[in-house]
C-alpha cells in the first residue's frame, strides 16, 4: 500500500466511524425513553452536537494527516 492510499484510508476510516457512531446515538434516542437518551448522549440541549462531533473528527483526521505527512517528508529528505 502506498503512502497516499494509507492516508486516504485513514481519513475514510476516521470519518466513517464518526458517522456510524452518531447514527448509533440517533437510533438510541429513537429506541429508548427520551430521559435515558438525553442522559446517555449528554448533548445538554445542543441540537448540533452530532454535526460538531463529526466535524471535529474530520478536522482532527486532516490535522493528523498533515502532521504525519510532514514527518514522512522530513524523514525522506533526512535519509537522502
Amino acid at each position: 500500500m502506498s503512502v497516499g492510499q494509507a492516508v486516504l484510508w485513514s481519513f475514510l476510516v476516521v470519518t466513517t466511524i464518526s458517522g456510524v457512531y452518531e447514527i448509533f446515538e440517533w437510533l438510541l434516542t429513537v429506541v429508548v425513553s427520551p430521559a435515558r437518551a438525553q442522559e446517555y448522549n449528554g448533548q445538554q440541549g445542543d441540537p448540533w452536537d452530532a454535526q460538531k462531533d463529526m466535524a471535529l473528527a474530520l478536522v482532527g483526521s486532516l490535522v493528523a494527516i498533515s502532521v504525519v505527512g510532514g514527518l514522512h517528508r522530513n524523514a525522506e529528505t533526512a535519509g537522502s
